[in-house]
């Protein structure tokens, strides 16, 4: 279950940082190594490393981030 909640929470930071009104470059990068992460078994890191990429693009007031934090591992 661990590894379902890590790679929505990558899937979505990659939608989303593309899109970032500012630490584009940021949110970007902290979505690469979240997937990078994921990809090795780290689930966890992967989480938080999206959660960032997340907090980046979206704010940490967003109801998408809160909704991942929600459900978080």
């Amino acid at each position: 279950m661990r590894a379902i909640k890590a790679l929505r929470a990558v899937q979505i930071a990659e939608v989303q940082a593309p899109n970032a009104p500012t630490m584009k470059s940021s949110a970007v990068l902290c979505a690469s190594d979240a997937r990078s992460l994921y990809e090795r078994g780290q689930y966890q890191s992967a989480h938080n490393r999206a959660v960032t990429s997340l907090e980046y693009s979206l704010g940490i007031f967003s109801k998408i981030l809160q909704g991942i934090l929600a459900a978080s591992i």
